[in-house]
């Protein structure tokens, strides 16, 4: 592996260590706060969000710096390749990652001279596009936004829904079953001050026997439309991490990069 690819992608671990870090001390702080109210005219009993802290917009320096190290590392990689074959990196030297697989190979050769076939093969194989290996879109489509504007991660989703149910049985004690997580179809991102997010109808609130209790969990979420959007902060930046550091450690290893 180049040992500047390394250096990137360790920088980028380092940037999202201090975000799970900020993450972890936000979420503690018990930002969201969900109370119930009744519904006058049905008697349902519906869960409402009030959220008493936003999230930090400062963050997405942070997140862009992930990105940022992620994507460089991709194309130290690529410069790494020509240098091993004995030929010159050029200003166009850099892993090629496309909307689709026609441009992708449009973009191959140039991207890629002086790196040998080995190597282009390796490249191809990774299918960096989008529909081939998805994550690598992502993280250039994000770096190229991060370039112009901040990336819009911060803000909050719906993580899931905990039920702990517990059974009366009149002089007996009760039974505690234990608690389970249901995930909502909805993301409902970005969360919003008053949102609905669960809602129980006045017949289930007359069913005798089972006394249940609800937990409800909520996370920081990227928020870029059609590339991450609503999608837990800290799994997909620990996966983009993730598959850079394979990429560029499988493909060096194929080439036998030192």
């Amino acid at each position: 592996m180049p040992q500047s690819a390394a250096l990137k992608i360790d920088q980028a671990k380092k940037h999202l260590n201090n975000i799970e870090n900020d993450v972890q001390s936000f979420l503690s702080h018990n930002p969201f706060i969900v109370a119930s109210e009744e519904e006058p005219s049905t008697g349902d009993l519906v869960y409402k969000v009030r959220i008493q802290e936003r999230v930090p917009i400062q963050w997405s320096a942070d997140i862009g710096d992930v990105i940022h190290n992620l994507r460089s590392a991709l194309d130290h990689l690529a410069c790494g390749l020509v240098v091993a074959n004995g030929q010159s990196v050029i200003k166009k030297t850099a892993v090629p990652i496309s909307d689709n697989e026609q441009t992708f190979k449009e973009k191959l050769p140039q991207a890629l001279k002086g790196a040998g076939t080995i190597a282009f093969s390796a490249i191809e194989n990774l299918k960096p596009y989008k529909g081939g290996n998805d994550d690598l879109w992502r993280i250039h489509n994000l770096d190229i936004i991060d370039k112009h504007r901040m990336i819009v991660p911060v803000g909050a989703a719906y993580k899931n829904l905990t039920v702990t149910l517990e059974l009366n049985r009149g002089d007996s004690p009760a039974i505690k079953f234990p608690p389970f997580a249901l995930n909502p179809s909805d993301r409902l991102y970005p969360l919003e001050d008053g949102t609905d997010v669960f809602c129980v109808k006045a017949g289930a609130r007359k069913a005798t026997g089972f006394s249940p209790e609800y937990g409800f969990n909520f996370m920081v979420a990227f928020g870029e439309k059609d590339i991450v959007d609503g999608e837990d902060l800290i799994q997909t930046l620990r996966r983009f991490v993730s598959v850079v550091e394979q990429v560029v450690s499988d493909v060096s290893a194929q080439v036998a990069l030192p």
